[in-house]
């Protein structure tokens, strides 16, 4: 396996709230997974879920499966399996035959969605975990399809809005996805950046790789990455942002009534905005995964 951008299963199922505020108005944005009928209302309450027959603004009837249907077109109450229009494009790599044909949707497959509102104006994207399928809609003004792209580049795919979704420049914004999986003793994540925009996703930055791994020598410990919330920066290039990322690596053994942590580091890189991408990384974090992952000794 090409070791790319990837990391450490644990950390991902997270789904958080994240807020500023701008001269253009507020700016906020929620992430969860949608719910059919039969799963729902017990599994709507779970953290931020939500159920497909929700309203997903306050100002308009539209509900998470009318934005689900702009993508299925066919995508039945509770979830009956529906092909989807066929994707823009392909960014992942992982799921050919799918961005060349659409993705079914099997009944019971994981969506998420990142609902971003910013001013008057509401956007969601929902994501299809299996084929990794993210469909970018506009609810607010009026209900319409912006872009359907492919974004899986491994196993599983899913939205991070705990991780940062920053507005970078009037009417757009910046926002992580995960692809990742896991074995016995390995855990792989690759982290990527897309910009939305007015009409289109478009993938900005592709990283960090983060790895984890259980040691060896002690079967009791682990070693393991994260990454920390994206920060915007006061600087800008080209008229965008800046932004700082931050990974955490830390050791942990499994003691006899509770998990000891030690052997913290901590990896971090400014990303600068040039010709439509974003610039920059931490070369030694580079260096030190590709490294554990070619199995050579004394990377660190």
């Amino acid at each position: 396996m090409r070791p790319s951008w990837r990391g450490l299963a644990p950390f991902l199922f997270i789904f958080c709230f994240a807020s500023t505020a701008r001269a253009a108005g507020p700016f906020s944005a929620v992430s969860g997974a949608i719910w059919f009928q039969g799963a729902c209302p017990e599994a709507a309450q779970k953290g931020r879920d939500v159920c497909a027959q929700d309203r997903v603004g306050t100002k308009g009837p539209a509900t998470y499966l009318d934005v689900l249907k702009q993508a299925y077109p066919n995508l039945k109450p509770d979830g009956g399996a529906a092909d989807s229009k066929k994707p823009r494009a392909e960014f992942g790599g992982f799921s050919g035959e799918t961005g060349a044909s659409g993705s079914p949707l099997a009944k019971g497959e994981i969506l998420h969605f990142l609902k971003v509102q910013d001013g008057d104006s509401l956007r969601v994207l929902t994501l299809q975990e299996g084929t990794g399928l993210l469909a970018y809609v506009q609810v607010e003004p009026a209900l319409k399809l912006l872009d359907l792209v492919s974004i899986a580049q491994d196993q599983h795919v899913s939205l991070n809005a705990d991780l940062g979704v920053i507005p970078v420049r009037a009417g757009e914004f910046v926002f992580l996805a995960n692809n990742w999986h896991f074995n016995s003793s390995e855990a792989f994540n690759i982290y990527n950046l897309f910009l939305a925009g007015p009409e289109r996703v478009s993938l900005v930055y592709d990283g960090p790789f983060l790895y984890g791994f259980a040691l060896p020598e002690r079967p009791e410990c682990r070693l393991g990455q994260r990454m920390k919330p994206l920060q915007a920066m006061p600087t800008r290039h080209e008229g965008v942002s800046d932004l700082l990322f931050r990974v955490e690596e830390e050791r942990v053994c499994q003691g006899k009534n509770r998990e000891i942590v030690s052997g913290r580091r901590h990896f971090e890189a400014k990303l600068y905005w040039e010709k439509g991408k974003y610039m920059g990384g931490s070369r030694e974090l580079h260096l030190l995964n590709n490294c554990r992952t070619e199995g050579k000794p004394g990377c660190g």
